[in-house]
């Protein structure tokens, strides 16, 4: 960043201003506009997080329609205190013509939402039908569910989880033109797996016809941390859910993703994990795989530990990287050192089994589809 500020006056790249027609400077009004969003004050208005209490709830809402993202996200979380019921303020901004107050309303809601079914299901619709994907994804960060940190006593409570199936559906849904890189599909997976399905918890009552699809884009999604927390599901699938999804499993534990790879050990291991429970041969595989790839690459930290144990069932199969995990025995807290230890141990007595399965089938199947949709 510093040396941007250097480069910035020379304007000798592109992203300087080489090249670019010249801009007006802004205004003195302007810049103090900027300012004044930054210490959360707007046109006289001190939006401050330490005077906020001394403003009216009619302010309040007025800041709502802020261009500042700060300002509206301190006002809304200024709403969530006071004792009066802004529901149908709220409701008719986001309804109304000005975008800020709309993104605002969103904010408003979940701070100050007052358990109202009839926001929620507002909010759902425009998270479902609007054509504005910005509004879409405030309305997505409005029905998360409160957590530790952020209680919402005056929020939505519990009742965004009745848009759980709409969330899913929409997680499964492709939109190259205006989100590329599959950010909605993100957030969803965020909100899905650590609150609405937390760990995958609830979803054995879940339509398979939009739960399955869900996944396959959660796994395929360019974040890493997305198909890691998509991947904490594993342990709650049957036996029918995985054959639709063995290949998906399979690429997401092998192949890296393109972004988030510090956070992508999770669907690597949990890969792993669920192959090796089900005796499959491409669990040796992409474990064995892992333990070989330089440790210099982000999101392989401690990658050797947290694998060797869920490798056990392979037993003598492992002999040539008995050298490799004799010298991970010592790393990390005593009791990941005793499960390292004894996989070691029982793995030196064990022979490779006999009776291995193979998710080829799987695989095979998998090639063949995505193969036919890139001709497409």
């Amino acid at each position: 960043m510093r040396l941007m500020h250097r480069c910035l006056p020379r304007k000798a790249l592109y992203i300087t201003g080489k090249g670019t027609p010249s801009f007006p400077a802004l205004t003195k009004e302007e810049v103090q506009d900027a300012l004044d969003a930054g210490r959360f004050s707007h046109r006289g208005l001190k939006y401050n997080k330490w005077i906020l209490e001394k403003y009216s709830v009619k302010e309040l809402l007025h800041a709502l329609g802020n261009w500042s993202f700060i300002v509206r996200k301190e006002a809304a979380k200024e709403l969530g205190t006071r004792n009066e019921n802004v529901v149908k303020d709220l409701i008719a901004m986001l309804n109304g013509p000005n975008r800020y107050a709309r993104y605002g309303a969103c904010l408003g809601l979940k701070q100050a939402g007052r358990n109202s079914e009839e926001a929620v299901d507002l909010l759902i619709d425009k998270v479902v039908n609007d054509k504005d994907l910005t509004l879409r994804y405030y309305a997505v960060e409005a029905l998360q569910l409160p957590w530790e940190k952020d209680p919402r006593p005056n929020g939505l409570g519990d009742l965004p989880r009745k848009a759980g199936p709409a969330f899913l559906k929409l997680a499964a849904v492709n939109d190259p033109e205006q989100d590329p890189t599959g950010k909605m599909t993100r957030i969803l997976t965020d909100i899905l797996f650590r609150s609405f399905y937390k760990d995958g918890e609830g979803i054995e009552n879940v339509d398979r016809a939009i739960l399955i699809p869900a996944l396959k884009a959660m796994l395929a999604n360019p974040n890493g941390e997305a198909r890691s927390i998509a991947s904490r599901a594993y342990s709650k699938l049957s036996d029918s859910d995985l054959e639709q999804l063995w290949g998906d499993i399979y690429y997401a534990a092998k192949d890296p993703a393109p972004s988030g790879v510090m956070f992508g050990r999770g669907v690597k291991m949990n890969g792993v994990r669920i192959l090796a429970e089900h005796h499959m041969k491409e669990g040796f595989e992409v474990g064995t795989h892992l333990l070989d790839l330089p440790g210099y690459m982000w999101g392989t930290w401690n990658r050797e530990i947290e694998v060797i144990p869920l490798l056990k069932v392979y037993g003598q199969g492992m002999k040539k990287y008995f050298p490799l995990i004799e010298k991970t025995l010592k790393k990390g807290n005593m009791k990941k050192r005793k499960a390292r230890e004894e996989a070691y141990e029982y793995m030196k007595k064990t022979p490779m089994p006999t009776d291995l399965k193979t998710i080829r089938p799987y695989i095979d199947a998998y090639d063949k589809e995505h193969e036919a949709k890139a001709r497409k």
